[in-house]
């Protein structure tokens, strides 16, 4: 009977150490890929872009939205696409946006 009230205590001291272990496992991976030599290069150039987009910044090169911070956070080239589907809808002496379809179930005119 003793050794059913030490199974869980046993299960929760291995379930700690397995999830200590895999962190240190993690951590040497990200090491090892560090020291892998394609890596390396990709690293430097990183740093090395890095550093002349802070001098550029530091330096005062331009404080317009399109300059070199905008461009390391965008995700598109231009505008999003629009949406075809979304029109005016004169509703009620105001007009809102809306599909088509929506403006119509609910009595207004599409504009």
């Amino acid at each position: 009977m003793g050794s059913l009230r030490s199974l869980p205590m046993l299960l929760m001291v291995a379930a700690l150490a397995l999830g200590a272990g895999m962190g240190c496992f993690l951590d040497e991976i990200d090491k090892s890929m560090e020291l892998y030599p394609g890596q390396a290069a990709k690293t430097k150039a990183k740093e090395a872009a890095k550093a002349e987009a802070a001098a550029k910044n530091k330096a005062g090169a331009s404080s317009d939205p399109s300059g070199p911070s905008w461009w390391e956070t965008a995700r598109t080239i231009g505008p999003e696409l629009r949406d075809e589907t979304i029109t005016g809808c004169a509703l009620g002496g105001r007009t809102e946006f809306m599909r088509r379809d929506n403006c119509l179930a609910r009595g207004g005119r599409p504009e």
